[in-house]
């Protein structure tokens, strides 16, 4: 159930959550080089990635888009 979850909400915000998921995937490399690991999966690492993806998501389409398309409008009108 929760990796669905993850997958949809990777869905909704892509692809923004596509850099979440690539920056994740870094950080275990890294931790990796330590010997270190992330933690396996889990309810709090599900939760935890589903969030990331929201916030990312949020990012993406209520603040950066908004803010493209009224840059993109203002050059786009003639003067």
């Amino acid at each position: 159930m929760e990796e669905g979850l993850a997958f949809e909400m990777m869905v909704l915000s892509f692809p923004s959550s596509f850099l979440v998921a690539v920056g994740l995937a870094l950080t275990g490399a890294i931790f990796g080089l330590f010997g270190l690991a992330l933690p396996a999966s889990s309810k709090l690492e599900m939760t935890t990635t589903w969030f990331l993806c929201i916030v990312a998501g949020y990012a993406q389409w209520f603040i950066l888009s908004p803010r493209f398309l009224r840059r993109w409008m203002r050059h786009s009108e003639p003067h």
